[in-house]
């Protein structure tokens, strides 16, 4: 099974962008399986991903990292990595 897990802040502006307002429309419209996780309270989980620069996008199969993005990405390039 494909999934995203998105970590973001409210504080960073690509975050805002790329996680706030794409990745959430992308899940609320059931295109993604998404998780989105604010760093700022999931610090575990940002450790345990190794997340150093935000936006950060990890593309998932089965539980495994296929993919990762970093900073601004546009609705057309997050669906081009989670369909591949």
């Amino acid at each position: 099974m494909k999934k995203i897990i998105a970590f973001y802040s409210f504080w960073d502006e690509p975050s805002k962008i790329t996680v706030l307002k794409v990745l959430k429309h992308l899940k609320r419209n059931n295109i993604v399986n998404c998780e989105l996780i604010d760093v700022d309270k999931n610090l575990d989980l940002t450790k345990k991903y190794k997340v150093k620069n935000l936006p950060t996008v990890i593309f998932l199969k089965d539980e495994i990292e296929y993919d990762r993005k970093i900073g601004l990405l546009a609705e057309f390039d997050i669906l081009k990595c989670y369909n591949k």
